[in-house]
């Protein structure tokens, strides 16, 4: 036996319940004391009422069936690296997602059939052309894809920026990249107007060219240090690299995260060292500089000497301190002249400090323009220990130029 649930509650007019279904079943009388017989079925869902829009003015109610139920939402710019030279696109980052190596065919902007088919055709041409890309793809949904070329100091297309979205919507503010080439072998970098924006290297301080120890100066902090000279080392396996920097912001003010992507690249049997630059401080505030950035500079000598840290494997100075000025000043921006037997004499120190010596010293000679005369150097090289890639302190105290 059943019983009606709705027999002793109490009766509601229809006309106050106008977000509910009224069922075409018998509407209770007030003077009903008692419901009789069964419930009443209930109708098929399909033979339910429907609430209908009603259309917005000069618009046919038809229309509304064909269009979107809401605005696309607004992508964001997708970073994709080129430094192999090969054409390889690998994606670095996608908006605010940072990737170590990621594919295009994989990125939001490329999940359109017909985006996806169209941006490889423009990436070629953006690297062929150096120039920015910009396609309207018709269709039912049309389509508009940027591609935005970054170009190195040796004038190839180092990396692009992509994006898509619709004709009417405009693309989110692009974050500038910085790009540099090292020379493996010197150190010396060229690198483009944005990375030195980047580095917060003034206007008045810029040059075509910077030398190693003087580019990392304006850095107060690696993530991974070595894995970066691992670059420069012909015996390392090592031809790519991920990692972040921090800049002090010494003349700009402002302390800022850097990521950079690296990689070697071979050409005409030279090796050379291609990075991209991307600020990613919004997304990860700078880390506290590294304590080894001021150590060096608290060493307490006589003004004329200068204090160096050497990679062994590569020979190659990467820091570089002038406690006061004096005959080894220009060396802080300039790598000089070294005679033949002063060059094998760095190299021997390098090769025995990294069989495990602790310590040696070498007379120099060197000078920086062939005008000048060359200047007699006493070094005395220290091991440090306990460093993965061997590293050396070099204490240089100059003697008086002779002809």
């Amino acid at each position: 036996m059943t019983t009606n649930p709705h027999t002793h509650a109490e009766s509601i007019p229809a006309k106050h319940l106008p977000n509910r279904v009224v069922h075409n079943a018998p509407i209770p009388q007030e003077n009903d004391e008692q419901h009789t017989g069964a419930s009443a079925e209930c109708p098929s869902p399909a033979r339910l009422p429907r609430r209908r829009l009603a259309a917005a003015p000069n618009q046919d109610p038809a229309a509304r069936a064909i269009e979107p139920t809401s605005q696309r939402a607004l992508l964001g710019w997708v970073l994709a690296e080129t430094l192999s030279g090969t054409g390889e696109i690998v994606v670095v980052a996608e908006g605010d997602k940072l990737k170590p190596f990621g594919k295009l065919d994989r990125t939001r902007i490329a999940q359109s059939r017909r985006a996806s088919s169209a941006i490889p055709a423009l990436v070629q041409q953006c690297l062929v052309t150096r120039k920015r890309q910009y396609r309207d793809i018709p269709g039912i949904h049309p389509l508009s894809v940027h591609i935005v070329p970054a170009v190195g100091p040796a004038g190839a297309v180092l990396a692009v920026q992509l994006w898509t979205g619709t004709p009417a919507q405009k693309p989110p503010l692009r974050g500038p990249v910085g790009t540099v080439e090292w020379d493996a072998v010197t150190g010396v970098a060229r690198l483009n107007s944005v990375l030195e924006r980047q580095l917060g290297i003034p206007a008045p301080l810029s040059r075509s060219q910077y030398i190693l120890p003087e580019l990392l100066g304006y850095i107060d902090g690696f993530d991974d240090f070595f894995g970066f000279l691992d670059l420069f080392d012909r015996a390392s396996t090592v031809d790519r690299w991920v990692g972040t920097i921090t800049t002090p912001g010494r003349f700009s003010l402002i302390r800022r995260h850097l990521r950079i992507v690296a990689q070697v690249h071979i050409e005409s049997g030279k090796r050379y060292v291609r990075g991209i630059v991307h600020d990613i401080t919004a997304l990860q505030p700078p880390p506290p500089p590294h304590v080894d950035s001021v150590t060096l500079a608290g060493y307490p000598g006589p003004t004329t000497q200068a204090i160096a840290r050497i990679d062994l494997g590569t020979c190659l100075i990467n820091r570089w301190i002038c406690l006061g000025p004096g005959p080894l000043e220009p060396w802080s921006h300039q790598n000089p002249q070294i005679d033949d037997d002063s060059a094998a004499a760095i190299a021997r120190c390098c090769a025995q400090l990294h069989r495990s010596a602790t310590g040696s010293t070498a007379e120099l000679r060197v000078r920086f323009s062939p005008s000048r005369p060359w200047i007699s150097v006493d070094t005395e090289w220290t091991a440090l220990v306990g460093a993965r890639r061997p590293q050396a302190i070099v204490v240089l105290t100059p003697h008086e130029p002779s002809p």
